[in-house]
């Protein structure tokens, strides 16, 4: 219903001090995508081992993301709307 997201990336065993992982913000595209472009055969197609866990594909735009690294102590922020 609602088609903003937020989500993360981390790896499976956080260690704080070696902390790695970006956080995001986006749309979820669900028919503006050209007719050519399917977000499932996409995936499969680049990453086949995806098919051995049930789930849906999604195409989202992305509007900002945060990346940390503590192992070199930063965070990188990138956001669409800034660029404009």
């Amino acid at each position: 219903e609602n088609p903003i997201v937020a989500g993360s990336i981390l790896p499976q065993k956080i260690e704080l001090m070696a902390l790695r992982g970006i956080q995001f913000t986006g749309t979820v595209l669900y028919n503006d995508l050209p007719d050519q472009i399917n977000p499932e055969t996409f995936y499969y197609k680049r990453l086949p081992l995806g098919l051995t866990k049930p789930g849906r594909v999604y195409c989202i735009q992305l509007d900002s993301i945060k990346m940390t690294d503590n192992s070199m102590g930063r965070k990188l922020l990138w956001n669409r709307f800034e660029l404009v």
